[in-house]
């Protein structure tokens, strides 16, 4: 999400055109997406969180994120872009929580697959 502004930008640096810069931003966003995103998936499924537990979980992570982004010297007013992710990162953690939680369940629901019983392998 960093990276669109970027991508969109029409100034210019004495590196060239920001623009340019849209390919590495989009790694970069990766990353910090990787990030929390395999935190919040060990949480869940450490703590087998059901629905509820696992958007909080999610949404904590992505309240961290902003609080670390306002630790780092974030001015709301003044980078308003970056500030606009860091609000999006709660409800987005949520939203990985529930998701998966919800996967969690639906594969520990399944007996068969704790107990071992299955088809045989030969």
């Amino acid at each position: 999400m960093l990276g669109v502004p970027t991508y969109f930008s029409r100034e210019s640096g004495f590196m060239g055109p920001y623009s340019d810069w849209a390919g590495i931003a989009a790694i970069v966003g990766t990353i910090y997406g990787i990030v929390p995103g395999t935190v919040i998936g060990f949480l869940v499924g450490r703590l087998k969180a059901n629905k509820l537990v696992g958007a909080l979980i999610g949404g904590g992570v992505g309240l961290i994120i902003l609080l670390l982004l306002f630790a780092f010297g974030l001015d709301p007013h003044l980078d308003s872009e970056v500030f606009n992710v860091g609000l999006e990162c709660i409800p987005i953690g949520g939203i990985i929580g529930v998701i998966v939680s919800a996967i969690n369940i639906r594969r520990g629901s399944h007996g068969a697959a704790q107990h071992g019983v299955g088809p045989e392998r030969g």
